[in-house]
């Protein structure tokens, strides 16, 4: 049984002057982010945005439904934003790190490659999960 957030954890959990954007999980939490950063993480979102906004809304943000878990979401905004995290703030039970190819997350992958070959932790969790590490890798 894969494990969820029960609520996004900070910064994404509120919104601040930097926010333009909700992301809504498949498991209804909401992630409160700027459009910015995932624009210059994935050509995905750049498209996605170029020329629309989504109509709903929510606190007065547009908001974006994602079919991923907010496990997936967490490790997804948190690669893309730039902040220090570890290797544990993104390997969550329940991530799947297949949404990194899915939203063409280049810059991202490439972040996640650094920290397993840089952690400790990374070789015990590519042991643990060589279809996961495949996956990353291959593209």
């Amino acid at each position: 049984m894969a494990t969820q957030i029960s609520m996004p954890p900070a910064p994404f959990d509120a919104a601040d002057d930097s926010v333009d954007l909700i992301i809504h999980t498949s498991n209804d939490d909401r992630f409160y982010v700027s459009k910015s950063l995932l624009i210059y993480a994935s050509p995905f979102f750049a498209n996605l945005f170029k020329d629309s906004s989504p109509e709903e809304r929510y606190q007065d943000l547009p908001v974006w439904r994602a079919q991923e878990t907010s496990a997936t979401v967490t490790a997804l905004v948190r690669l893309c934003y730039p902040v220090h995290i570890e290797l544990e703030d993104v390997l969550l039970p329940g991530v799947d790190l297949i949404a990194l190819q899915k939203y063409l997350m280049e810059k991202s992958i490439g972040r996640l490659r650094t920290m397993m070959l840089k952690s400790p932790k990374g070789v015990g969790f590519t042991s643990k999960n060589p279809l996961r590490i495949v996956a990353i890798g291959h593209h």
